[in-house]
């Protein structure tokens, strides 16, 4: 099955104008959403839609697709999830950032004012059970970002609303977004970093994993490495290469590998600071 021909050719776009979904991440979620309305009755697993996505060179926004499918998940019914093609066990768990993200920035006042969060997730059905929510809780961090109006004070003042437990992965979540989607000039970037306090490595975490999606996509613009400067104390390729050198290659263990890496990232500038 191909893809329908709308979907054959993308216009160009200049990379200042992806903030946070490129091209191929938004048209990724279109090709599953016109799969759940076409009655294949296989909207999640059609290994022929996924093999096309990445001849069109997709795999450069490999990031982006899997919160792309995150999107799509916060839309689709429950019953639909256990069909969700997300096959690499590393980067499944952005599917449930991008899920957090969306949830945070079209209900925020239930994700975000009140502070909502599942005691559990369903999804992915292997578990660990308890992870989940704290993934979706780095994606609720990106939306506080957009929801903060990129405003360092606004945006640190919502995170400093939620339980303590859960700020690590909010901040890590909104240094992410403040570094690949930009909107706040180099003294407001400082001013969350001081923010951040006790957290600044989980926004450099965010910042570098940021720095990574950008640099593999290609579209690396200033404010990404404005961003890095701030957060990270290097440019968007060597805290790349911050995150390349840290991806977790043992053997699996009770923590997740996307943990174990968020961490080794986190505890490298940690140890720089």
């Amino acid at each position: 099955m191909g893809l329908p021909p709308k979907d054959r050719t993308l216009p160009p776009s200049k990379p200042v104008w992806k903030p946070f979904l490129s091209v191929f991440g938004a048209s990724r979620m279109r090709v599953r959403r016109w799969a759940s309305r076409s009655g294949t009755g296989c909207a999640w697993g059609v290994p022929d839609m996924c093999r096309t996505c990445s001849m069109a060179r997709g795999d450069r926004h490999v990031y982006m697709a899997y919160v792309g499918v995150g999107w799509a998940m916060a839309r689709l019914p429950r019953v639909r999830w256990s069909q969700l093609y997300a096959p690499d066990p590393l980067l499944r768990w952005l599917v449930l950032d991008g899920y957090g993200f969306h949830q945070a920035y079209f209900h925020t006042e239930r994700y975000v004012h009140r502070q909502y969060r599942p005691r559990t997730f369903p999804w992915p059905a292997e578990g660990p059970a308890g992870y989940g929510v704290r993934v979706i809780d780095q994606g609720v961090g990106r939306a506080i970002w957009f929801v903060g109006g990129t405003d360092a004070d606004h945006v640190a003042d919502l995170i400093a609303g939620f339980p303590e437990h859960r700020r690590a992965d909010l901040y890590a979540g909104a240094g992410l977004a403040a570094t690949y989607a930009g909107g706040a000039a180099e003294a407001e970037l400082i001013r969350f970093r001081e923010r951040a306090g006790e957290y600044r490595a989980a926004v450099a975490q965010g910042s570098a994993f940021a720095a990574g999606a950008r640099v593999r996509a290609g579209l690396v613009v200033p404010h990404n490495e404005l961003a890095t400067s701030v957060f990270c104390g290097m440019t968007p390729a060597e805290a790349a290469k911050v995150t390349d050198a840290t991806v977790p290659r043992d053997t699996p263990d009770a923590v997740p590998a996307y943990e174990r890496w968020r961490r080794a990232v986190a505890a490298e500038f940690q140890a720089r600071s």
